[in-house]
């Protein structure tokens, strides 16, 4: 399989860097195709990378004059001819998901979020603090973008957002689903320090531009006259050391070998801006240090209230203090602070786009047609139903009219009535539960799980959901295929060990031909969950 890597641009390190890493280590011989790419700028290592860029990288002083051109992009990444590739893994927060690919080529996007001067051009604008001469001259070329970037979303294959908030816009403004994963975190570079070694200082290692709104903890930590410490540069530095008090310090630039540390020995970490997902919030958690953020974007799929960190309602100074003072109170415990790190690791994010790319195929839409296909109040569609049930160690889908499908639920290959075929051994299914099929007959049955039944159920017999609260029958406990839930991240080790790791729908019982376990089998199991 011929695979491209595609990245709007290359010219500072940041989580969006993260992500091409991690993609560039699952497919190391991809070429990587972006807009420009400034060295200096980037770890050495990318030097031995195949980086491709486009035309802009010719631009004189490209660091300065990359965001100057920003109406040739859509040109740039439109001329990168991708047709060659069987599969286009593109990362992206503005332009690179607009590559034009072939329709035996699978492009599956990863999105930071769209375009947001584009989509949120008046918060943008103001954060940024455009003046309005500017904004008006901006304008045509914004609406010009804005066109380009719908029509661009369509060339997309499968979304994936880093976050409910992300995945949120893209159903706004692209009219598409997207499956949350969330970002890589390099959690074994962050631990915790000695207790004696915990300093009384709050912290914020941050870029130093408005929307991230340093401006709200200086003024809170000045105020309180507690310590805290600035991390970063950017054009705000001077504006933020005219309001700081002499509790502030202003570290600037901290090297990556130095970071860990310091982070690891302060009292809490300052999120007051609303981020897309957040990195540096989790690395604080991996230290076993609480975040005290901004209810908005990534922070409410990370931080747990009360356990990982603690929420403020509204940007203001009063909201916030209040939150910090509640911090210094609290009593944390930090190895539940560094647990709810461990669920954004690296490992957790490399096997959940794996899982992605094996179950995306050319033209999958899957907010268009299949399981994924919603009304616009977002229920299911009755027709599109599917059901499934586990024979002789396999998850088989059937639709409504008793059809067997195939893995990807497109192409019919069996009768319900018949014997049907089955195309592999273990039918991959989307759901949010996971569970292990045990194929082999000698197999020792994992605890607190049932055997596959030696027959299918029947899907519409109305009996068998009037008994969807029942215990299974006993006479289900031994048979081929054992499944057994699993709530915690698959790994390559029970992977390896149990045959294959899959999901079915919801937790519970044999319900109208669904696979359904107790969730006394094995503790209570969330529809929500990710897959």
């Amino acid at each position: 399989m011929r695979v491209a890597i595609v990245h709007d641009f290359l010219m500072q390190m940041g989580g969006a860097e993260k992500v091409v890493e991690v993609f560039h280590d699952l497919f190391p011989d991809a070429p990587i195709y972006t807009s420009a790419y400034d060295p200096d700028a980037m770890p050495s290592s990318y030097r031995s990378w195949d980086i491709r860029t486009s035309f802009l990288q010719k631009l004189p002083a490209k660091r300065l004059t990359h965001r100057a051109a920003l109406l040739l992009y859509p040109t740039a990444f439109e001329s990168f001819d991708l047709s060659s590739y069987d599969l286009v893994l593109s990362s992206s927060s503005a332009f690179s998901k607009g590559v034009i690919t072939q329709p035996h080529t699978t492009h599956i996007c990863y999105t930071h979020s769209p375009m947001r001067y584009a989509w949120a051009t008046s918060s943008y604008v103001e954060k940024e603090r455009i003046s309005s001469p500017l904004r008006s001259m901006l304008a045509p070329g914004l609406h010009y973008l804005r066109t380009w970037d719908a029509i661009a979303a369509m060339r997309v294959d499968r979304y994936i957002a880093n976050s409910s908030a992300v995945a949120r816009r893209i159903r706004k403004f692209y009219r598409r689903e997207a499956e949350v994963v969330h970002p890589p975190v390099d959690t074994d570079r962050f631990q915790m320090a000695p207790l004696d070694e915990i300093g009384d200082y709050g912290i914020v290692a941050s870029r130093l531009v408005p929307y991230k709104r340093v401006d709200l903890a200086v003024r809170a930590f000045t105020k309180l006259k507690r310590p805290l410490k600035v991390v970063g540069d950017g054009r705000q530095l001077e504006s933020l050391k005219a309001i700081a008090g002499p509790t502030i310090e202003f570290l600037g630039y901290v090297s990556d070998e130095e970071l860990p540390g310091l982070v690891a020995r302060a009292k809490m970490y300052l999120m007051p801006g609303e981020e897309d997902f957040g990195i540096a919030p989790v690395e604080a958690n991996a230290a076993g240090v609480p975040v005290v953020a901004f209810a908005a974007g990534g922070a409410l799929d990370v931080q747990v209230e009360g356990k990982s960190g603690l929420l403020f309602r509204t940007q203001s100074v009063d909201d916030l203090c209040d939150a910090v003072e509640r911090a210094y109170a609290f009593d944390w415990d930090r190895d539940v602070i560094r647990e709810n790190a461990m669920r954004f690791d690296t490992p957790s994010f490399r096997l959940k786009i794996q899982h992605v790319i094996a179950t995306t195929s050319p033209g999958d839409r899957r907010d268009e047609g299949g399981d994924r296909r919603r009304n616009p109040q977002g229920a299911p569609r009755d027709g599109d139903r599917r059901h499934a049930v586990v024979q002789h160690g396999r998850v088989v889908w059937f639709d409504r009219r008793r059809h067997i499908l195939s893995p990807d639920g497109k192409t019919v290959v069996g009768e319900r009535t018949g014997e049907g075929h089955v195309p592999s051994d273990i039918v991959s299914v989307e759901a949010p539960t996971r569970l292990i099929i045990v194929p082999d007959s000698t197999s020792q049955q994992p605890e607190n799980s049932y055997a596959a039944p030696t027959s299918i159920p029947d899907v519409n017999t109305p009996a068998q959901e009037n008994q969807g609260e029942s215990e299974a029958p006993s006479s289900q406990l031994k048979g081929e295929g054992a499944v057994q839930i699993h709530d915690a991240a698959p790994t390559t080790e029970n992977a390896t060990s149990a045959g294959a790791i899959h999901s079915v729908t919801r937790n519970g019982h044999y319900l109208n031909g669904h696979v359904r376990l107790p969730s006394s089998a094995n503790g209570d199991h969330n529809d929500n969950n990710e897959a």
